[in-house]
């Protein structure tokens, strides 16, 4: 489980979905869950990071976008997948499982990736006060795991930062929204900074706050911000804005699930 954080408006959606287009050019499936965004919006933000197209020239340039999206479409079709969703705010983790018993049925298979926009608006399964943020988040964050544990997959999400985390120097997990306990469950949790400085200079730094499997914490990586086209790659990609390999990687090995998820979870005598 991967959580990133920062303010309102800064970059936890943009972020999440280059990462999942890049997953999708590496070959997995991604399923893309908003609880915030719609879908339209979601959908023009993907066609102007494969396009290269801004938001602002769009509409005169709409050809040119459906023929790239088209492009893109064709060369990564056998390859990986991006499915978006959105789901009203205040869904549970069963929610999610049944959505994914959907999702199995229409496609055949599960996602590789499943990227939650955002953890914050969840709620547990089961009863908690609303003056147990702890709690509250403690439940939230172990229950969206299990699902990434139970499928052998990868879950990303984000939160938000407090307002403490307005004009600080440096960002701790004493920052994170809500209560700690959801930093405590993640496996790696990485804040984001996009300030009017970075933004000037064209980057967008990547703070590790938490890295169980290596010795990133308390290191930063700044990475090359593109405004037109949303994208976010590396300093060293002197490629165009479109910043996606010239071809649909293959390699990637995904791993059989050697049961479905309708066995998996009628064998845990979950409705």
């Amino acid at each position: 489980m991967i959580l990133f954080s920062a303010g309102s408006g800064g970059g936890k959606s943009i972020t999440m979905q280059n990462l999942g287009l890049n997953l999708v050019c590496q070959g997995m499936h991604v399923l893309y869950l908003s609880l915030e965004l719609s879908e339209d919006l979601l959908s023009e933000r993907l066609a102007t990071m494969v396009s290269g197209v801004g938001k602002v020239d769009m509409a005169a340039n709409l050809d040119s976008v459906i023929t790239k999206v088209g492009e893109f479409a064709s060369l990564y079709e056998n390859v990986g997948s991006f499915t978006l969703k959105q789901m009203p705010s205040g869904i549970n983790c069963n929610n999610i499982r049944a959505y994914l018993k959907e999702y199995e049925l229409k496609y055949g298979y599960l996602p590789d990736a499943i990227i939650v926009d955002y953890l914050d608006l969840m709620t547990p399964m089961d009863k908690v006060s609303a003056d147990n943020v702890f709690e509250k988040d403690k439940r939230v964050s172990e229950e969206l795991r299990n699902i990434a544990v139970e499928l052998n997959t990868v879950v990303i999400t984000a939160s938000q930062l407090n307002r403490s985390a307005v004009g600080a120097e440096s960002i701790n997990h004493s920052h994170i929204a809500g209560g700690i306990s959801k930093v405590n469950t993640c496996d790696v949790y990485i804040t984001i900074i996009l300030s009017e400085t970075l933004k000037a200079a064209g980057e967008v730094a990547f703070h590790y706050q938490k890295t169980r499997n290596s010795d990133g914490v308390g290191k930063t990586t700044y990475l090359k911000w593109d405004p037109t086209s949303l994208r976010i790659s590396n300093k060293l990609d002197n490629k165009s804005s479109l910043n996606l390999p010239p071809k649909p990687v293959t390699s990637f090995d995904k791993k059989k699930k050697s049961k479905s998820i309708t066995q998996l979870w009628d064998e845990s005598d979950m409705d």
